[in-house]
């Protein structure tokens, strides 16, 4: 809504007013003057904000938390939406010592915390911002698991998910990931010109 009406008063602002001068009394109709006033403004000088956003959530029905390893997970959420034509980039990072240790895919190598970081790309239509993302470089992400031999292959964390603007840059967030289940954000989007 912002910068529809952003958008209505560049455009409005390429019109040209004129202003007739009243002629001194004994003139004749000759001597009338016409002024006219433009008012220039370029489309390309008025640039859309990038929009960093930074908020923190968590995940409360994750896996390990119905296994009794965890408490919920908590999540710091950190990107900038809108860098080009409503493409962005979004990271979380989710972490939670455990209450007890316990392995994930790999039966010789128990773990204390659990710890994931899953980034990927959002696109942006109005105050709907939709993402996915994925663990590429963790400990069991994508590229970190590739060559293994085992079944942990290519099995990093995804999700899908969307934020709501609610009012001036602070959004709710909504994602689901088969393995973390759902996961709940608050986010806030800060405006910033280059």
């Amino acid at each position: 809504m912002k910068r529809l009406i952003l958008l209505i008063f560049v455009f409005s602002g390429f019109g040209a007013y004129c202003q007739v001068v009243s002629p001194d009394v004994g003139s004749t109709s000759d001597s009338l003057e016409t002024q006219e006033v433009t008012n220039d403004v370029e489309a390309d000088s008025v640039k859309a904000p990038l929009n960093l956003v930074f908020g923190f959530g968590v995940l409360p029905r994750h896996e390990l938390v119905k296994l009794d390893f965890v408490k919920p997970p908590i999540r710091i959420v950190l990107g900038a939406v809108d860098l080009y034509k409503g493409i962005g980039l979004l990271g979380t990072y989710e972490w939670r010592k455990a209450d007890v240790p316990y392995f994930e895919n790999d039966p010789s190598v128990l773990s204390d915390r659990y710890s994931r970081f899953i980034f990927g790309p959002t696109y942006t239509i109005g105050p709907l911002t939709i993402y996915a993302q994925m663990d590429l470089f963790g400990k069991y992400g994508f590229f970190r698991s590739v060559g293994n031999n085992n079944s942990i292959v290519g099995s990093g964390r995804k999700a899908l998910g969307a934020t709501f603007d609610v009012y001036n840059g602070i959004s709710f967030g909504l994602d689901f990931s088969s393995y973390a289940g759902v996961g709940l954000n608050v986010v806030y989007a800060l405006p910033i010109k280059i």
